[in-house]
């Protein structure tokens, strides 16, 4: 299951963090990274 969703994040940041790159402001893109770094992080968490 870790597996699955560790990859669906992966094609997540691989396609929406470009996208957002080209609608959002430098700031905003490292906030939203931020977000998603930290979902990530909960996820493997609650997946141990």
């Amino acid at each position: 299951m870790t597996g699955i969703i560790n990859d669906h994040v992966k094609d997540e940041e691989e396609e929406m963090i470009p996208q957002a790159k080209d609608m959002f402001d430098e700031r905003k893109v490292d906030e939203l990274s931020a977000k998603f770094d930290e979902v990530d992080e909960r996820i493997a968490q609650t997946a141990k």
